[in-house]
């Protein structure tokens, strides 16, 4: 089996080499490297250029992740395909473990742990994903909860034989204007197609810093927010079609039950009400929902659980001037940091 390793890079010359070096370094040998450069502006393609031959390098003018990793795909010649973000990094054995799950098998999509790491390679602490890897059949979870746990981008494998069924990939939705992560909508359509299989391995490591575009500008800006479920709800749009196409039904908007989707969904609604983009929210029924699924939805702790009440009802009686700040802080993560500089400031108010 040939394995092609397709990297997206977007001006993150910082982190590329090391990116492209792990992918080089697989101790598979049938491996074909891939660079798919979005018309980057920093020092990436110097970079790029300069491991030659090693890789297969291709130039566009800047149309999204999305459109990269369309190119990426139309000119991989390999069995399977593994997307890798460039400030990403795979562990040498990865195309090894995803070979050895792929072979002899019917699953169409492999996926595996993910290390939290800083942008300097720091450990974070914890791994993504963190819970409800193979408890049930993925198509099981998708029909409940609208999808099923699994990891971003760079903890994904899958068969070209599925992907050609479902790619390229589409870039948007006219309908709604927003950029749909091409990681969710793969990963959703193989769930509904046929297997996925989890590999209980740390496969590769998942850098959170600064430049991350998931992580780029202010948090819970409006669009910021809005956008942060919007894919969930858009992903579903998609998903709901698709299965309708292979007879099976799957019910509208159930991503909402997760805690997370919902957390969004319900701060964009209290903070920017106006031109909220799913018409049938109001407060009761986001807090309805929400506290339906802090019940319902499985890997939880009763610990957590409370957690999740308390949560959904002070951001939802909260003044919108305390709501804010309440939630950077809740949310920061390194809350000593946030803390202090808070207690910072009333010093200096009491002097």
């Amino acid at each position: 089996m040939l394995v092609s390793i397709i990297l997206n890079n977007y001006n993150y010359d910082a982190y590329l080499s090391q990116a492209i070096d792990s992918a080089l370094g697989q101790t598979y040998n049938s491996v074909e490297v891939i660079v798919v450069d979005d018309g980057s502006t920093d020092n990436s393609k110097n970079i790029i250029m300069g491991y030659g031959d090693k890789i297969r390098a291709f130039f566009k003018d800047n149309g999204g992740q999305v459109s990269a990793m369309n190119m990426g795909w139309e000119k991989a010649n390999g069995d399977i395909i593994i997307f890798l973000d460039s400030d990403d990094v795979l562990s040498p054995d990865t195309a090894k473990q995803c070979v050895k799950a792929f072979e002899g098998s019917d699953y169409v999509s492999v996926y595996y742990m993910l290390k939290r790491v800083d942008g300097d390679m720091n450990p974070l602490g914890g791994v993504i994903p963190t819970y409800g890897y193979q408890e049930t059949p993925a198509l099981e979870d998708i029909k409940l909860w609208g999808y099923y746990i699994c990891p971003p981008t760079s903890g994904l494998a899958f068969r070209k034989d599925f992907l050609k069924n479902i790619m390229p990939a589409p870039d948007s939705l006219d309908e709604y204007g927003y950029d749909l992560p091409v990681d969710g909508y793969v990963s959703m359509l193989a769930g509904i197609t046929g297997k996925t299989f989890f590999i209980p391995e740390i496969l590769g490591y998942y850098r959170i810093h600064g430049k991350n575009v998931s992580n780029a500008g202010d948090s819970f800006s409006k669009e910021k927010l809005r956008r942060l479920f919007m894919v969930n709800y858009i992903r579903e749009e998609y998903g709901r079609d698709f299965a309708k196409q292979r007879g099976i039904e799957l019910k509208k908007d159930r991503s909402i039950y997760h805690p997370t989707v919902l957390k969004y969904r319900l701060l964009a609604f209290r903070l920017y009400p106006d031109g909220h983009p799913i018409p049938e929210d109001t407060l009761f029924n986001l807090l309805r929902r929400g506290l339906r699924g802090a019940i319902i939805f499985p890997y939880l702790s009763i610990r957590k659980r409370l957690i999740i009440f308390g949560g959904l009802l002070l951001v939802s009686i909260l003044p919108k001037f305390v709501l804010k700040p309440f939630v950077q802080i809740i949310s920061a993560q390194d809350k000593k940091s946030v803390l202090r500089s808070i207690m910072k400031l009333n010093k200096k108010e009491k002097v």
